[in-house]
């Protein structure tokens, strides 16, 4: 097994099935999709099952975690059998185009390969303008204060060899920013990253985003902070 793609979903409905058609067109190594939910009335799952049901690489798996996405992604962490792990978002096909590309950084050598949306020929169309202009300034902030090689930290497409992520301390209640903890944590340690540039298409089917921009801020403040002294602390006296 050469890939798993760990995608934690929460009512993503049609969404979701455009995600998993587009993966189906572009993985072409020995891999598995593992389909994570919190709910088991998730109304995402007529949407999912019938792909799933035709494509034996595919498993649904409840969350046996805590709930959101960093126990999802635990969940998937549990399960993964593949060489390499790859973190998806369920509503955005932008990375799908990279994941080969991505494949091929990792065979070279890298232990984590990201997407970036604010390096290169990246970029984002859709989403809430106020969502993305945090996101832009927060990841060059970030940047500044930490000298990271990450020019899109909290970008969720990330890839990582799979030996990196076993024992490493996991916060539970992190969402999406534990890929970010994740990551960060691995450029501190000076393992090898690198980044391939990607166009964000969020919500191509429609529907109405979950992103809470307060929220969202909270849960990354302190992670934030915290890599971006270690990681500035870990350069300045390397």
């Amino acid at each position: 097994m050469v890939l798993t793609v760990i995608v934690p979903f929460h009512h993503e409905g049609q969404n979701m099935a455009s995600t998993l058609r587009g993966l189906q067109g572009v993985l072409n190594v020995p891999h598995e999709i593992l389909l994570i939910h919190d709910d088991k009335e998730e109304p995402a799952l007529p949407f999912v099952k019938p792909i799933q049901a035709k494509d034996a690489s595919m498993q649904i798996l409840l969350n046996a975690c805590l709930p959101g996405v960093a126990g999802a992604i635990r969940t998937g962490l549990e399960r993964a059998r593949g060489q390499y792990v790859l973190f998806l978002v369920a509503d955005d096909q932008g990375p799908l185009a990279i994941i080969n590309p991505m494949l091929d950084l990792m065979r070279r050598g890298y232990d984590v390969v990201s997407g970036t949306r604010y390096a290169g020929s990246g970029g984002v169309s859709g989403g809430g303008f106020w969502a993305n202009a945090a996101s832009a300034w927060g990841n060059r902030t970030f940047g500044l204060l930490a000298s990271s090689q990450f020019s899109d930290a909290t970008c969720g497409i990330k890839m990582f060899r799979k030996e990196i992520l076993q024992g490493a301390p996991f916060n539970a209640g992190a969402g999406w920013a534990v890929v970010f903890e994740l990551a960060v944590r691995a450029e501190r340690q000076g393992l090898k990253v690198a980044e391939i540039p990607y166009v964000s298409y969020n919500r191509v089917e429609g529907g109405m985003s979950h992103f809470k921009i307060g929220p969202r801020m909270l849960g990354y403040g302190k992670i934030f902070l915290r890599e971006a002294v270690n990681l500035r602390f870990r350069k300045t006296h390397a």
